[in-house]
């Protein structure tokens, strides 16, 4: 046969009936090696470049010093970001709270919570995100030990005045 008739994608069986046929990673071996390249057309477009970066904002809760706090307690936002998908929520433990904004400059801020509670913000939680990039950010929220109790009341005396001068 020609080589219309070796390529083709289409099989004819002993009836006459003409059906499509898949070739295999073998059968392109075999198409390769007769035409040399070969070219894969496909519908699907490919998918758009991303254009926002993603936060995930951990805020993680410490009561190592009897602190009733917990992560939801806690309100979590931006002091600069550039149009995120959230401005304000509420904490959360890990997994944390995704949140996709444009790239540019950001800063995560706390603006309420318990009393007595330190917040240190960990690597992440400011910076610049760029289109694609998926960066985490951990707040933590520990709390403050309570005051030591104020010594007793300490009585001295009563007085006596001296006699004696000194020499």
């Amino acid at each position: 046969g020609s080589a219309d008739d070796q390529l083709s994608a289409t099989a004819e069986n002993n009836d006459g009936d003409h059906f499509f046929i898949s070739p295999t990673s073998a059968d392109f071996v075999n198409i390769f090696n007769q035409i040399g390249n070969i070219i894969f057309v496909s519908s699907v477009a490919p998918p758009p470049a991303p254009t926002k970066g993603t936060l995930i904002v951990i805020t993680h809760v410490i009561n190592d010093n009897g602190g009733p706090g917990a992560a939801a307690n806690f309100t979590m936002g931006f002091s600069s970001a550039v149009n995120p998908s959230l401005s304000s929520w509420s904490g959360a433990e890990s997994p944390g709270v995704s949140i996709s904004l444009d790239a540019g400059a950001y800063a995560i801020s706390q603006s309420a919570g318990f009393p007595n509670y330190s917040e240190t913000d960990g690597y992440g939680c400011s910076g610049t995100i760029a289109a694609g990039d998926v960066i985490s950010c951990t707040v933590t929220n520990d709390d403050i030990p309570p005051p030591p109790p104020p010594p007793p009341d300490i009585i001295i005396g009563p007085w006596e005045e001296s006699t004696t001068t000194p020499p």
